[in-house]
């Protein structure tokens, strides 16, 4: 149901009193994450181009990313590299029949694809949980409690024993 309500507000942008759409960077995000493409985004918001649309969405995506949750910002760099792939797809074969424009773009989408693929490996890895299990008696699990914490002590940096 909360779903279906957020679809209904998406659709219908709120105006402000000049009749011009408000915070047009923020519907810009949500429409997208909501599935449309950059054209769709583009004509519904205004936009003259899905690159503006993308750009308005991006402002917002770097204004708003402390507010996102994590899972959210799972999804914008999932969306990310799929826009990255789309783009590398559509100018590889004539990147590789030798136009350097195509092979520039290409490069570029590359590039921004590396750092997205970076930027999502870390989100990734920490939103897992890690457990450890130490199946033992009371004095061996406290000792081994003592050595998993000075081992990460080591990791983070510190040396000194409390």
């Amino acid at each position: 149901m909360r779903a279906e309500l957020a679809l209904m507000e998406l659709d219908q942008p709120e105006l402000g009193e000049d009749g011009e759409i408000r915070d047009k960077h923020y519907w810009a995000f949500h429409l997208k994450k909501q599935g449309l493409t950059w054209e769709k985004v583009a004509q519904r918001l205004g936009y003259n181009s899905a690159q503006a649309a993308h750009r308005a969405a991006k402002i917002y995506q770097d204004e708003h990313a402390v507010r996102l949750s994590q899972q959210e910002q799972i999804e914008w760099l999932e969306m990310q590299l799929n826009r990255c792939e789309t783009m590398i797809a559509q100018y590889w074969n004539a990147a590789q029949l030798g136009d350097t424009d195509a092979a520039q773009i290409v490069l570029r989408y590359m590039q921004e694809e590396s750092k997205y693929a970076r930027l999502y490996e870390e989100q990734s890895a920490s939103n897992t949980t890690k457990y450890v299990v130490i199946n033992t008696g009371r004095q061996q699990y406290a000792q081994e409690l003592k050595e998993i914490a000075l081992s990460t002590k080591a990791l983070n940096g510190s040396t000194k024993e409390e």
